[in-house]
């Protein structure tokens, strides 16, 4: 092991974050289970500032009604009951929150294909592209303000997460995730073109296939153009904005889903205990999780709208909620 004075600053911060784990690991036999670290403490005092004990709004269900739905419903009420172990990770593991929304989200979309499209051993490239265009973009164009929400929610996607989702898409190392990367880079070029696609390598990786830190911000920008839906110049080409459609297949299929696998069957350090916790790892966790939130209650609804059941809720009060979410997102993390 090296000596103190051979250790790099960013060696000695790790040092001092892997003896702070041990304890921790030590000491929950003596019931002490709080852990508290700076990016922790930042977060409580922005939440303190802007007056709130949760960044995450629930939406609210009529317990009455909820009650005679889910009790006669047994595969909405398996859902939602797993749906609930959410908040036992709020505020302070949006990470965990997020891995518990997209499972749900999964499931539900699952249902919805099973149930309702009469296709139960369907890939999940299959279910997606379904979900997108059969669930998702006929709820948002019967429904103005909810759609005027969710564009709004995307347009206030974190740098920290298209700046993950630039690296993933194209990085070629090798990573305990690698044999994930594959299939969603293959969607990615799918929804994209695969001349889109590479245009995007070329303008921005060099011939090593490294992205230099001069790129960073140019590519993240430019993601952030064509998820919006707007006309982008790559490679000295233009290309024409995605239709909605498409934008909603790209954020379920790569910038979620590939947060999602990161998480699955990635080898990376924990996010809050470790050096790595800042406030832009609390913000791209609850992107991920309001935007995965918001399109489980969409396709709950759908399917509770195709099978005729009396809904849980109204999409006005979907809205709304998810209007609040964003509210709180800005008030924290602006």
């Amino acid at each position: 092991m090296k000596k103190e004075a051979e250790l790099t600053p960013q060696e000695k911060q790790e040092k001092a974050w892997t003896q702070k784990r041990i304890h921790y690991h030590n000491v929950q036999a003596k019931g002490v289970t709080v852990w508290k670290e700076q990016a922790q403490d930042v977060l409580e005092q922005k939440m303190d500032e802007a007056k709130l004990i949760q960044i995450f709004e629930p939406l609210h269900l009529n317990e009455a009604a909820a009650f005679e739905i889910l009790f006669e419903q047994a595969k909405l009420n398996k859902i939602h009951s797993m749906y609930c172990d959410l908040y036992e990770e709020l505020p302070f593991r949006p990470d965990m929150a997020f891995d518990v929304v997209w499972r749900s989200f999964e499931v539900m979309s699952k249902y919805y294909c099973g149930d309702v499209l009469g296709n139960i051993d369907i890939s999940d490239v299959q279910m997606f592209q379904r979900i997108s265009k059969e669930v998702i973009l006929p709820i948002l164009n019967k429904d103005n303000h909810l759609e005027n929400t969710f564009n709004s929610l995307i347009e206030a996607i974190p740098e920290a997460t298209l700046r993950f989702v630039v690296v993933r898409l194209y990085l070629r190392r090798e990573l305990g995730i690698h044999p994930q990367l594959t299939p969603i880079r293959d969607r990615a070029k799918n929804i994209l073109s695969e001349e889109m696609y590479n245009d995007f390598h070329d303008n921005y990786y060099d011939d090593n296939d490294n992205l230099p830190i001069a790129n960073h911000r140019s590519a993240v920008r430019k993601l952030r153009s064509i998820v919006l839906g707007e006309e982008v110049e790559l490679n000295g080409k233009k290309y024409k904005k995605l239709p909605q459609e498409k934008r909603i297949e790209f954020i379920i299929s790569c910038i979620l889903y590939v947060s999602r696998c990161e998480r699955y069957h990635g080898d990376y350090m924990s996010q809050f205990k470790s050096s790595l916790a800042k406030q832009s790892t609390y913000h791209n966790f609850y992107f991920l999780l309001t935007i995965t939130d918001l399109l489980f209650w969409i396709v709950m609804y759908k399917f509770m709208e195709h099978e005729s059941i009396p809904v849980l809720f109204e999409l006005d009060k979907l809205t709304e909620c998810s209007e609040t979410r964003r509210k709180n997102l800005e008030a924290v993390f602006a």
